[in-house]
Protein backbone atom coordinates (compact mmCIF):
# COMPACT_ATOMS: atom_id res chain seq x y z
CA UNK A 1 0.00 0.00 0.00
CA UNK A 2 1.13 3.54 -0.73
CA UNK A 3 0.01 6.40 1.50
CA UNK A 4 0.25 10.15 1.02
CA UNK A 5 1.73 12.25 3.89
CA UNK A 6 -1.82 12.99 5.09
CA UNK A 7 -2.49 9.25 5.52
CA UNK A 8 -4.78 8.83 2.53
CA UNK A 9 -4.34 5.68 0.43
CA UNK A 10 -3.04 6.46 -3.06
CA UNK A 11 -2.15 2.96 -4.25
CA UNK A 12 -2.68 -0.72 -3.49
CA UNK A 13 -1.46 -4.00 -4.96
CA UNK A 14 -4.90 -5.58 -5.17
CA UNK A 15 -8.10 -4.91 -7.07
CA UNK A 16 -11.10 -3.57 -5.23
CA UNK A 17 -12.59 -0.41 -3.80
CA UNK A 18 -11.49 -0.86 -0.19
CA UNK A 19 -9.14 1.89 0.95
CA UNK A 20 -7.84 2.60 4.44
CA UNK A 21 -6.42 5.78 5.94
CA UNK A 22 -3.14 5.21 7.76
CA UNK A 23 -3.14 8.54 9.61
CA UNK A 24 -3.80 6.89 12.96
CA UNK A 25 -1.53 3.88 12.47
CA UNK A 26 1.57 3.81 14.66
CA UNK A 27 3.88 2.60 11.89
CA UNK A 28 2.76 5.52 9.71
CA UNK A 29 3.45 8.03 12.48
CA UNK A 30 6.88 6.49 13.11
CA UNK A 31 7.89 6.94 9.47
CA UNK A 32 6.63 10.55 9.53
CA UNK A 33 8.73 11.07 12.66
CA UNK A 34 11.85 10.11 10.71
CA UNK A 35 12.25 6.36 11.12
CA UNK A 36 13.65 4.60 8.06
CA UNK A 37 11.81 1.39 8.87
CA UNK A 38 8.75 0.83 11.06
CA UNK A 39 6.99 -2.41 11.95
CA UNK A 40 3.26 -2.33 12.63
CA UNK A 41 1.16 -4.33 15.04
CA UNK A 42 0.59 -8.00 14.35
CA UNK A 43 -2.94 -8.62 13.07
CA UNK A 44 -4.93 -11.75 12.28
CA UNK A 45 -6.65 -11.23 8.94
CA UNK A 46 -10.23 -12.36 8.48
CA UNK A 47 -9.71 -13.11 4.80
CA UNK A 48 -6.66 -15.39 4.93
CA UNK A 49 -6.94 -16.36 8.61
CA UNK A 50 -3.19 -15.78 8.98
CA UNK A 51 -1.01 -13.55 11.14
CA UNK A 52 0.33 -10.57 9.19
CA UNK A 53 2.84 -7.87 10.05
CA UNK A 54 3.14 -4.53 8.22
CA UNK A 55 6.57 -3.11 7.41
CA UNK A 56 6.64 0.56 6.39
CA UNK A 57 9.34 2.80 4.93
CA UNK A 58 9.49 6.38 3.57
CA UNK A 59 9.42 7.31 -0.11
CA UNK A 60 11.43 10.50 -0.67
CA UNK A 61 12.22 12.65 -3.70
CA UNK A 62 15.71 13.69 -4.82
CA UNK A 63 15.75 16.58 -2.36
CA UNK A 64 15.08 14.21 0.53
CA UNK A 65 11.52 15.40 1.10
CA UNK A 66 9.02 12.78 2.22
CA UNK A 67 6.47 12.20 -0.55
CA UNK A 68 4.76 8.98 0.56
CA UNK A 69 4.90 6.00 2.90
CA UNK A 70 5.17 2.49 1.49
CA UNK A 71 3.60 -0.24 3.64
CA UNK A 72 3.99 -3.94 2.84
CA UNK A 73 2.08 -6.68 4.63
CA UNK A 74 3.97 -9.95 5.15
CA UNK A 75 2.73 -13.27 6.51
CA UNK A 76 4.58 -13.98 9.73
CA UNK A 77 5.26 -17.52 8.56
CA UNK A 78 7.39 -15.94 5.83
CA UNK A 79 8.69 -13.15 8.04
CA UNK A 80 10.46 -15.70 10.21
CA UNK A 81 12.70 -16.59 7.23
CA UNK A 82 14.49 -13.29 7.86
CA UNK A 83 16.06 -14.76 10.98
CA UNK A 84 19.82 -15.18 10.83
CA UNK A 85 20.99 -17.70 13.44
CA UNK A 86 23.97 -19.34 11.75
CA UNK A 87 26.40 -17.45 13.99
CA UNK A 88 24.78 -18.60 17.24
CA UNK A 89 25.84 -21.69 19.19
CA UNK A 90 24.36 -24.98 18.01
CA UNK A 91 20.90 -25.62 19.39
CA UNK A 92 20.12 -21.93 19.93
CA UNK A 93 16.51 -20.83 19.65
CA UNK A 94 15.58 -17.34 18.50
CA UNK A 95 12.22 -15.66 18.88
CA UNK A 96 11.37 -12.08 17.93
CA UNK A 97 8.84 -10.34 20.17
CA UNK A 98 7.33 -6.97 19.30
CA UNK A 99 6.68 -4.10 21.72
CA UNK A 100 3.31 -5.59 22.67
CA UNK A 101 4.80 -8.93 23.70
CA UNK A 102 3.53 -10.79 20.61
CA UNK A 103 5.89 -13.33 19.02
CA UNK A 104 6.36 -12.26 15.39
CA UNK A 105 8.98 -14.83 14.37
CA UNK A 106 10.49 -18.03 15.77
CA UNK A 107 13.34 -20.27 14.66
CA UNK A 108 11.59 -23.36 16.02
CA UNK A 109 7.94 -24.47 15.82
CA UNK A 110 6.74 -21.23 14.16
CA UNK A 111 3.17 -22.51 13.95
CA UNK A 112 3.21 -22.94 17.73
CA UNK A 113 4.91 -19.71 18.72
CA UNK A 114 3.98 -17.05 16.14
CA UNK A 115 1.15 -14.92 17.44
CA UNK A 116 1.52 -15.98 21.08
CA UNK A 117 1.17 -13.24 23.66
CA UNK A 118 4.17 -13.26 26.00
CA UNK A 119 3.25 -10.03 27.75
CA UNK A 120 2.95 -11.83 31.06
CA UNK A 121 6.14 -13.83 30.58
CA UNK A 122 8.74 -12.98 33.21
CA UNK A 123 11.49 -11.89 30.80
CA UNK A 124 9.16 -9.67 28.78
CA UNK A 125 7.58 -8.20 31.90
CA UNK A 126 11.00 -7.37 33.35
CA UNK A 127 12.06 -5.76 30.08
CA UNK A 128 8.92 -3.61 30.06
CA UNK A 129 9.40 -2.65 33.71
CA UNK A 130 12.99 -1.58 33.17
CA UNK A 131 12.37 0.19 29.85
CA UNK A 132 13.75 3.71 30.04
CA UNK A 133 10.97 6.28 30.02
CA UNK A 134 11.68 9.85 28.94
CA UNK A 135 11.21 12.64 31.44
CA UNK A 136 7.93 14.49 30.92
CA UNK A 137 7.70 18.20 31.68
CA UNK A 138 4.31 19.83 32.26
CA UNK A 139 3.55 23.54 31.74
CA UNK A 140 0.29 25.43 32.17
CA UNK A 141 -0.70 27.73 29.31
CA UNK A 142 -3.67 29.15 31.16
CA UNK A 143 -7.15 28.09 32.18
CA UNK A 144 -7.53 24.38 31.57
CA UNK A 145 -4.82 24.13 28.90
CA UNK A 146 -1.54 22.37 29.63
CA UNK A 147 1.51 21.46 27.57
CA UNK A 148 3.41 18.20 28.03
CA UNK A 149 6.97 18.32 26.72
CA UNK A 150 8.82 15.05 26.12
CA UNK A 151 12.45 15.93 25.32
CA UNK A 152 14.50 13.84 22.90
CA UNK A 153 11.69 11.41 22.12
CA UNK A 154 10.40 11.09 18.56
CA UNK A 155 8.74 7.70 19.04
CA UNK A 156 4.98 8.06 18.33
CA UNK A 157 4.24 4.79 20.13
CA UNK A 158 5.89 5.90 23.36
CA UNK A 159 4.40 9.38 23.23
CA UNK A 160 0.99 7.86 22.58
CA UNK A 161 1.37 5.65 25.66
CA UNK A 162 2.33 8.66 27.81
CA UNK A 163 -0.63 10.71 26.62
CA UNK A 164 -3.02 7.77 27.03
CA UNK A 165 -1.84 7.35 30.64
CA UNK A 166 -2.55 11.04 31.34
CA UNK A 167 -6.01 10.91 29.74
CA UNK A 168 -6.89 7.71 31.60
CA UNK A 169 -5.90 9.32 34.90
CA UNK A 170 -7.96 12.41 34.16
CA UNK A 171 -10.98 10.20 33.43
CA UNK A 172 -10.93 8.84 36.99
CA UNK A 173 -12.84 10.38 39.87
CA UNK A 174 -11.14 13.05 41.99
CA UNK A 175 -12.06 13.64 45.62
CA UNK A 176 -12.09 17.38 46.42
CA UNK A 177 -13.47 18.64 49.74
CA UNK A 178 -15.43 15.41 50.21
CA UNK A 179 -16.98 15.79 46.77
CA UNK A 180 -16.40 13.41 43.90
CA UNK A 181 -15.43 15.29 40.76
CA UNK A 182 -15.20 13.72 37.34
CA UNK A 183 -13.33 15.48 34.54
CA UNK A 184 -11.83 14.53 31.22
CA UNK A 185 -9.34 15.72 28.68
CA UNK A 186 -8.33 15.66 25.04
CA UNK A 187 -4.85 15.90 23.55
CA UNK A 188 -3.21 17.02 20.34
CA UNK A 189 0.29 15.77 19.57
CA UNK A 190 3.02 17.37 17.46
CA UNK A 191 6.48 15.84 17.15
CA UNK A 192 9.62 17.76 16.16
CA UNK A 193 11.13 18.18 13.67
CA UNK A 194 8.51 16.88 11.19
CA UNK A 195 5.65 18.82 12.77
CA UNK A 196 7.65 21.95 13.51
CA UNK A 197 11.09 23.20 14.41
CA UNK A 198 10.09 26.06 16.71
CA UNK A 199 7.98 26.28 19.85
CA UNK A 200 5.34 28.36 18.06
CA UNK A 201 5.05 25.85 15.20
CA UNK A 202 4.74 22.88 17.54
CA UNK A 203 2.13 24.65 19.70
CA UNK A 204 0.10 25.70 16.66
CA UNK A 205 0.16 22.25 15.09
CA UNK A 206 -0.60 20.45 18.34
CA UNK A 207 -3.55 22.83 18.75
CA UNK A 208 -4.84 21.78 15.30
CA UNK A 209 -4.53 18.14 16.35
CA UNK A 210 -6.34 18.94 19.61
CA UNK A 211 -9.23 20.41 17.61
CA UNK A 212 -9.45 17.12 15.70
CA UNK A 213 -9.54 15.16 18.96
CA UNK A 214 -12.35 17.34 20.32
CA UNK A 215 -14.30 17.14 17.07
CA UNK A 216 -14.27 13.34 17.36
CA UNK A 217 -16.04 13.40 20.71
CA UNK A 218 -13.19 14.36 23.02
CA UNK A 219 -11.48 12.29 25.70
CA UNK A 220 -9.04 11.03 23.06
CA UNK A 221 -5.82 12.06 21.30
CA UNK A 222 -4.84 12.87 17.75
CA UNK A 223 -1.46 13.24 16.07
CA UNK A 224 -0.93 16.29 13.88
CA UNK A 225 -1.17 15.70 10.14
CA UNK A 226 -0.49 18.27 7.38
CA UNK A 227 -4.07 17.83 6.18
CA UNK A 228 -5.28 19.44 9.44
CA UNK A 229 -3.64 22.75 8.50
CA UNK A 230 -5.02 22.54 4.97
CA UNK A 231 -8.55 22.03 6.34
CA UNK A 232 -8.28 25.07 8.60
CA UNK A 233 -6.95 27.20 5.74
CA UNK A 234 -9.83 26.07 3.51
CA UNK A 235 -12.41 26.94 6.19
CA UNK A 236 -10.78 30.32 6.75
CA UNK A 237 -10.86 31.06 3.03
CA UNK A 238 -14.59 30.27 2.93
CA UNK A 239 -15.24 32.53 5.95
CA UNK A 240 -13.35 35.41 4.38
CA UNK A 241 -15.19 35.00 1.10
CA UNK A 242 -18.59 34.91 2.83
CA UNK A 243 -17.70 38.03 4.82
CA UNK A 244 -16.67 39.85 1.66
CA UNK A 245 -19.77 38.72 -0.22
CA UNK A 246 -22.02 39.90 2.63
CA UNK A 247 -20.29 43.29 2.82
CA UNK A 248 -20.69 43.80 -0.92
CA UNK A 249 -24.30 42.56 -0.87
CA UNK A 250 -23.65 39.68 -3.22
CA UNK A 251 -25.79 37.20 -1.23
CA UNK A 252 -29.41 36.60 -2.16
CA UNK A 253 -32.16 34.55 -0.53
Amino acid sequence: MLFAPDGSNIGVSWTGDERINAGGRAYFQEVLAGQRLAIGDVIHTKLSQQWVVTVASPVKDQSGRLRAVLAVGTHLARFQNALRIQHLPAGSIVRIVNHSGIVVASSDNPSLWIGRDLKSAQDVAQAEATKARPKVQVFRLGGDEFVLVVPECGDPRLIGEIVDAVLNRLAQNFEINEHSVRVGGSAGIAIAPNDGTTVDELLANSDLALYQAKSHGGRTRRFFLPVHRAQVQAHRAVDLELTRAYAERELEI
